[in-house]
């Protein structure tokens, strides 16, 4: 009787240790993009494309990389104005890398505030996505989050929410 119970109790301290270990693997390889601005990198207007930095502060690969990007009001905002969307992609960003997401139909002057959704996926194929808004105004993000789980269709054309905005 003694020796069962030691055996169920054996059992379950392995299960929780496995487990605890595959969580720990998931998390050692797990891919965070967030968006980049300093005094030497921000987003800009080169040659007719826009140019968005983000940099993978986590510790695995971001792959798969997609983006939308919609262009609002000079902080960041919805606009009135007629939409302005484009999308973009790369294979790959390496943990700690710098990169400048490209966004080559963009029909702008001169840099606008932008909303922008960005989904990735880490190696074992989980999906991950970061979003956030940029004030030209204030030259910074705002409302920057990363979530497990891929974007829906609606997340992924309508950036902005349209609801009580022109």
């Amino acid at each position: 009787m003694l020796l069962a119970l030691a055996t169920a109790i054996l059992a379950g301290y392995t299960r929780m240790s496995v487990a605890q270990a595959g969580k720990e693997l998931e998390q050692s390889q797990r891919p965070v993009l967030v968006p980049l601005v300093s005094a030497d990198v921000q987003p800009h207007i080169a040659d007719g494309r826009f140019l968005l930095p983000l940099m993978n502060v986590g510790v695995g690969p971001a792959m798969q990389v997609s983006a939308e990007i919609e262009f609002g009001d000079v902080d960041g905002n919805p606009s009135a104005a007629p939409r302005v969307w484009d999308s973009a992609g790369m294979t790959a960003v390496g943990a700690g890398k710098i990169v400048m997401l490209e966004f080559r139909d963009v029909a702008l002057a001169s840099p606008m505030g932008f909303a922008f959704n960005v989904q990735y996926h880490d190696v074992s194929g989980k999906a991950w996505h970061s979003r956030a808004a940029y004030s030209e105004a204030k030259a910074s993000f705002r409302d920057v989050e990363v979530h497990e789980g891929a974007l829906s269709e609606a997340q992924k054309y309508r950036i902005y929410s349209r609801v009580g905005h022109a």
